[in-house]
């Protein structure tokens, strides 16, 4: 109950620190989905998470074309992501 008061303001956030140019603010943020806490928060309310997180997502692999902006420079955020991704497809399946 308390976790849902916050969860679409702090994902927000971290959307925000997962595009973050500086790798360690995005490797840190991408580190989250580690803690199999968090993991179990996300999954129970993946429904109104993934929304808010699947854009920054997508913008560390592919970039956004319309935007001409590149995906993450940096591979281990490149590498982060693609497994926060993996996890989420895997909690669907």
């Amino acid at each position: 109950a308390e976790f849902a008061k916050i969860q679409e303001p702090l994902f927000k956030t971290i959307a925000r620190c997962l595009n973050s140019p500086h790798f360690q603010v995005a490797e840190r943020a991408l580190f989250l989905w580690n803690n199999e806490y968090i993991v179990g928060l996300v999954a129970q309310n993946r429904a109104k998470i993934l929304p808010v997180v699947f854009g920054a997502l997508q913008l560390n692999i592919n970039g956004a074309v319309q935007n001409s902006v590149k995906a993450h420079w940096n591979t281990t955020v490149h590498n982060l992501t693609y497994n926060v991704q993996k996890m989420f497809m895997e909690m669907d399946s």
